[in-house]
């Protein structure tokens, strides 16, 4: 079985996946516009599963597939970019502890920003300032979601 094959198999049975999520989501009640169900979450869950089944099947489907593209660029794999970007995943979570959400967000962005691929430090600071500030009120604010202090109060 060659690679756009396997390709084309796997997107279909991730539609299918999508599918039952989506009928089983209705089974537990999406709720309303203002008061979310149980279902929604599963819901959206399944029509993002969905969603990317159904690109990465056309894809698949009218040009080379992805895992043809990435077998002939192997040798251009950053493995130094990978390795960081996993350790500063596995360390978000345990700095949200040690030293908030704020501080531990604006941190995760300053560094993945800047050394994993590499921009200048006006970019660095300030992306990492707005998403910071822009989760921060995304969260704290509007969906009232209580997340680990700082030893700067925020």
């Amino acid at each position: 079985m060659d690679l756009r094959t396997k390709d084309r198999l796997s997107s279909l049975l991730g539609l299918v996946f999508a599918i039952l999520f989506c009928i089983a989501s209705f089974k537990l009640s999406l709720g309303t516009f203002y008061k979310a169900g149980p279902g929604l979450f599963p819901f959206l869950a399944g029509a993002a599963l969905g969603l990317l089944s159904l690109i990465n099947l056309l894809n698949a489907t009218i040009r080379r597939s992805t895992v043809e593209k990435v077998a002939s660029r192997r040798s251009e794999i950053d493995w130094k970019a990978i390795v960081l970007t996993v350790a500063l995943l596995s360390a978000y979570p345990l700095l949200l502890h040690l030293i908030g959400f704020a501080a531990a967000t604006f941190f995760f962005f300053v560094f993945l920003l800047r050394f994993i691929q590499p921009k200048s430090w006006t970019i660095v600071l300030g992306g990492a300032g707005l998403v910071t500030a822009i989760s921060y009120l995304l969260f704290q604010y509007w969906l009232k979601i209580k997340f680990p202090v700082g030893f700067w109060g925020i």
